[in-house]
């Protein structure tokens, strides 16, 4: 079928109106005295395109004029015209499309952009069609809902939620991704879609943690059994997890490990050993761990110390492990308290020397070492630094029990016999010996009698009677005195060895034997 426009009197242009899908182009064409013929395929039979009245009358003339109906492309602009052929503007449903004429714009179509219309923005495509869901712009993505008013703030889209940033002046409602936001006053995060993280959040700076409302969280957090400090104070990052690393919180050390679990016990550094309490303070100090004393040395932060350590006016040792030593330690002994002793010290009911410092009885020996193989304050001291009291000191206190009764039988300062004071005499002087004269003769080392030169003081006179058997033992004190037990009639004597035997006519010496 084909239809014939007809045209009059050239007065101005004809618009022929052509249908491609769902638009209506027209073509301006000068008005001629002629015929146009266009294909029926071409023409639109909706009726709110193309007019079915093709001429009007115009106004102060004898001619005709075509009627704008539909979609008009003028320009690079494009309008609607109602049936009427009047200009359509605001809201346009069209081909269940929503379109927008800008009302001040003419009536010219909107496209490829967005637009504040009746309180609430909107976005259109390059093609005019007001876009609803979500709206991918150069700059990001928007949201629109199913009126195509685009959204701002939270929205929960998909069980999802997102924020559209209202705040945002450059571009009002832009979605927030791959970033951290402060709204309201809480920090969030967001990933590369959009969608808000809860839980663990990895970043290039490190870790955060967020709630199950997405706020990132700050401070002491306990995840499982494990704590966790996210630093509200790091003014770069806050929230940042601290990790591998040891931090002041409240005038307290912590320290972190390098998944930022906060430590506790004994944590080894490059710098040495730490310990932490089960509130995970590093302590510094004297601290008991395990029954053992640990110096944590708060002039370096809490390193365990080892070795020799001088506290105040005490020396401390401390083993490889920390552990403070008490007892003997490689010639020095340390107290129950773990302090170094010095000067005369009863250990084990045995006298021992340690020198102090600037000791005048040393030449060059350490403070606290165990004194050896001298003599001290009228001490012999050996080679197992065990003192012992010198003989000729000892000696002296020996007589002072001169006047001891005889007792026969008897073994002690109330009473003894000849071989009851030498076995208790020998025993004043460190030696424990035979009970009996004739078990006193038989044992010790024979020295001559004959060479007094030899004699020292301690050693046991040996005297018989005339039948040659021991009668009578006897103390040597040197410088030829001795000191016997005689009889109940006289007592304890003390006698030169030559005014003994010239006195006494029943005993000859016979013997000289030595224990020390």
């Amino acid at each position: 079928m084909k239809k014939i426009i007809k045209t009059g009197i050239a007065v101005g242009t004809v618009m022929i109106f052509v249908q491609i899908g769902n638009l209506i182009y027209a073509e301006e064409n000068p008005i001629q005295n002629t015929e146009y013929v266009v294909e029926s395929e071409n023409v639109s039979e909706n009726t709110e395109n193309v007019t079915e009245s093709y001429t009007e009358d115009v106004a102060g003339t004898d001619e005709y004029a075509i009627k704008k109906t539909g979609w008009n492309l003028e320009g690079n602009v494009w309008y609607y015209y109602n049936t009427d052929g009047t200009q359509k503007t605001g809201w346009l449903r069209y081909n269940n499309n929503w379109y927008y004429l800008d009302t001040a714009n003419a009536g010219a179509m909107l496209t490829d952009c967005k637009k504040y219309i009746g309180g609430a923005t909107y976005s259109f495509d390059t093609t005019g069609i007001m876009q609803t869901g979500w709206i991918k712009k150069a700059e990001g993505w928007y949201w629109t809902n199913s009126s195509g008013i685009m959204q701002t703030g939270w929205q929960l889209i998909g069980g999802v939620w997102y924020y559209l940033d209202e705040n945002n002046t450059t571009y009002p409602g832009l979605m927030a991704a791959n970033q951290k936001c402060t709204i309201n006053g809480a920090r969030y995060s967001f990933n590369a879609s959009g969608a808000m993280q809860t839980g663990w959040i990895q970043s290039a700076e490190g870790w955060y943690y967020a709630n199950e409302n997405g706020v990132i969280v700050s401070g002491w957090k306990q995840i499982g059994r494990t704590w966790y400090y996210l630093d509200g104070n790091n003014t770069t990052y806050p929230g940042l997890m601290e990790a591998n690393q040891k931090c002041i919180i409240n005038g307290t050390r912590y320290s972190f490990n390098a998944s930022g679990a906060m430590q506790t016990g004994w944590i080894k550094s490059a710098e040495g050993w730490y310990y932490a309490n089960t509130n995970g303070a590093i302590t510094e100090g004297w601290q008991k761990i395990n029954g053992k004393w640990y110096y944590l040395n708060p002039e370096k932060a809490g390193i365990m110390s080892t070795g020799w350590i001088r506290l105040g006016n005490n020396w401390y040792w401390l083993d490889n492990s920390g552990a403070m030593k008490t007892g003997w330690n490689n010639g020095y002994y340390l107290g129950s308290d773990g302090a170094m002793r010095t000067g005369w010290q009863l250990i084990d009911n045995k006298w021992y020397y340690f020198y102090k410092a600037n000791d005048p009885n040393t030449s060059g020996y350490k403070e606290g070492l165990m004194a050896t193989n001298t003599e001290i304050d009228g001490w012999t001291i050996g080679n197992s630094g065990v003192a012992v009291e010198s003989i000729e000191k000892k000696i002296e206190e020996i007589k002072k029990y001169v006047t001891t009764p005889y007792l026969y039988g008897g073994a002690t300062t109330k009473g003894w016999d000849c071989s009851g004071f030498t076995q208790w005499a020998l025993k004043y002087l460190g030696i424990t010996i035979p009970r009996s004269s004739y078990d006193q003769a038989t044992e010790g080392i024979a020295i001559s009698k004959k060479d007094k030169s030899l004699w020292k003081s301690g050693d046991i006179l040996l005297y018989a009677d005339k039948s040659g058997s021991i009668s009578h033992v006897a103390l040597y004190l040197g410088d030829g005195m001795l000191m016997h037990a005689l009889n109940s009639k006289y007592g304890t004597l003390i006698q030169g060895v030559d005014y003994y035997e010239t006195w006494d006519k029943g005993n000859s010496l016979v013997g000289v034997r030595r224990y020390l």
